[in-house]
This record gives structure tokens, C-alpha cells and sequence, in this order.
């Protein structure tokens, strides 16, 4: 038993050796000195997001459905871009594109634009107007139609892409509110009938009597 026990204990031994003696296998960007110690630069990392105006809130939400607020032809319709270097490198020559859906318009420029330079831990912010076509593209005897609005934005082999949904329809109005009607309201449907029996028969008195009058 004691025999086993020691082989056992100089297995577990050897293997630890083992694996302490086992070099680092390194990439290409991180460096390994002689004592093992490994060390990488700072990852580059690159983030966009967008939202849409909320007329309805009053408020940037990331997307809209069918059930919220529907645009209209000749409508505005505001995004709000936003393009973060989360890494722990400054980046350069940030290019961000914005791809419309069928039935938004903008000027051109708006679209695609450079950022020049965009430290670690920072971000910036965009305005992005848009108006909504008023041609035969747009959607006629439909409640609603979602579409999707773009963006991507690339840096030193870095891309990231982000969309907002928006709808657009006609906005069907609220049906009129009638007052309800049953045996509780019984009292102001016979006071209605009376006022209206009065009126008639007053009517017909005073056509009568310039009847008789001529």
C-alpha cells in the first residue's frame, strides 16, 4: 500500500512539472518575457447604436411597431446616432453610413460622414432628420408598413452595425365615444322624447294657425 501511494504521489508530481515547464504559446500582437509573464496592448472595440423619435412619447426608443406611432407622408422623422469607442485604443477615420429605408428622403450628405478621431472611452452623437416621401411609394389602403433604418460604421478593420424600426400608414382615428344607453338611462331618454314631442307639437300649432290665420 505504501508502494501505491508513493507512485501515485510522483505521478501528481511529475504532472504538475510538467505543466509548469510547458511554454506560453502567445499570438502575434501579445509579448511573453523570459520569466513567462504575458502581456497584450489594449483591444480596439467599436459600437454604434440608434433610435428613433417617439412623437407619441415624446422620447428616443429603440424601435417602433405597428401599434405605435405610424408616419405619414411629408412627416419628420428623427434618429439619433451614437458611435462609442469602448476599447482602450484611440481610433481614427471612423466611417459611418446610414442606409434609408424606401420610404425616407435625406440629403446625401447626412449619410455618410468621417469621424476623425474618437479617443479610448468616448463617444459621439448625431442628429439624423429624415422626411417621409410622398410619392406612389408610399403604402395606400394599409394599416401600416415597418421598415428598417441602417447604420454601420467601420475603424482599423473594426465594423459594427446597429437598425431601428420604424411604421408608416394612416392613423386610424378613435371611434366616438356614444353615451351609453339601458334601463338606467331611461330618465334622459324620455325627457329627450318629450322635449322633442313638445317641440313638434308647438310646430304644428303655429302651421296651423297660419293657416287659419290667412
Amino acid at each position: 500500500m505504501k508502494n501505491i501511494g508513493f507512485i501515485v504521489f510522483a505521478f501528481f508530481l511529475t504532472s504538475s512539472l510538467f505543466l509548469l515547464t510547458v511554454p506560453v504559446l502567445a499570438d502575434d500582437t501579445c509579448q511573453t518575457n523570459q520569466y513567462g509573464v504575458q502581456t497584450c496592448p489594449p483591444v480596439s472595440q467599436l459600437t454604434v447604436a440608434k433610435q428613433v423619435f417617439d412623437p407619441a412619447r415624446q422620447m428616443f426608443v429603440d424601435n417602433l411597431g405597428p401599434g405605435d406611432h405610424l408616419f405619414n407622408i411629408g412627416d419628420t422623422v428623427t434618429f439619433r446616432l451614437m458611435v462609442t469607442n469602448s476599447g482602450g485604443t484611440d481610433l481614427n477615420n471612423i466611417q459611418v453610413t446610414d442606409t434609408l429605408p424606401p420610404l425616407l428622403t435625406a440629403s446625401p450628405e447626412v449619410l455618410s460622414f468621417t469621424i476623425p478621431e474618437l479617443s479610448a472611452g468616448s463617444s459621439q452623437e448625431r442628429s439624423l432628420i429624415t422626411t417621409v416621401v410622398s410619392d406612389n411609394r408610399f403604402p395606400v389602403g394599409q394599416i401600416a408598413i415597418c421598415q428598417l433604418n441602417n447604420i454601420v460604421a467601420t475603424a482599423s478593420g473594426l465594423t459594427n452595425s446597429a437598425s431601428s424600426q420604424i411604421c408608416f400608414g394612416q392613423q386610424i382615428p378613435a371611434a366616438p365615444v356614444l353615451p351609453p344607453t339601458g334601463p338606467e338611462n331611461w330618465w334622459l331618454l324620455t325627457g329627450m322624447a318629450g322635449i322633442l314631442g313638445t317641440t313638434g307639437v308647438l310646430s304644428l300649432f303655429r302651421v296651423r294657425r297660419g293657416v287659419k290665420n290667412e
